[in-house]
């Protein structure tokens, strides 16, 4: 409910000829429109508190000239009260979708990139020379492919260390008994 005050003004002698007030408390300078008004068209002005809407609306008389107008009056308060209820809402509502969304994101991300430090940790215990990590594979995508290939690598490594200590056992074995 947007209330609103109006006034039919005839050009002419008579000027104003009907309004819904005792008298029409809304001034504005007619001369720098007028011109505009015969010539049919509708000006939109506001207050210069913003608080109200003047509309000055031309009219036609039965053969087409324009004989006055009508200036409507409505009152903008509770107009831009709701506007800016809704500029604030739609602010809120784009925040928390926003943080939402952003959380969510972090969730994904952590979800998609933990194997990935898991398998960087792993290999740098392994670079360490810890050889018995074992990565535990949960996917069968890319990266438990990777793990499973490198779980192969840390096998092969095992068994080549195991293989050069039983060789040096044995170098060690022979060079005894070519001494004694």
């Amino acid at each position: 409910d947007y209330g609103g005050e109006y006034s039919i003004y005839q050009f002419g002698e008579e000027g104003l000829i009907a309004t819904t007030s005792e008298k029409d408390n809304w001034d504005v300078d007619e001369d720098k429109y007028i011109g505009s008004l015969k010539d049919g068209e509708t000006i939109f002005l506001k207050t210069s508190d913003n608080n109200y809407n003047i509309t000055l609306f031309p009219f036609k008389d039965y053969q087409g000239n324009v004989g006055g107008y009508f200036k409507i009056v409505s009152d903008r308060t509770a107009l831009v009260k709701d506007l800016n209820d809704i500029k604030r809402n739609s602010i809120i509502l784009t925040v928390s979708i926003l943080a939402v969304v952003l959380t969510l994101f972090y969730i994904f991300l952590n979800y998609s990139f933990k194997p990935i430090f898991n398998l960087m940790n792993t290999t740098k215990r392994v670079a360490d020379g810890d050889l018995t990590q074992v990565i535990e594979i949960k996917s069968k995508d890319e990266i438990g492919k990777l793990a499973a290939t490198f779980n192969a690598m840390i096998a092969s490594l095992r068994n080549v260390i195991a293989r050069s200590s039983e060789v040096s056992e044995q170098v060690a074995a022979t060079s005894e008994e070519l001494s004694a």
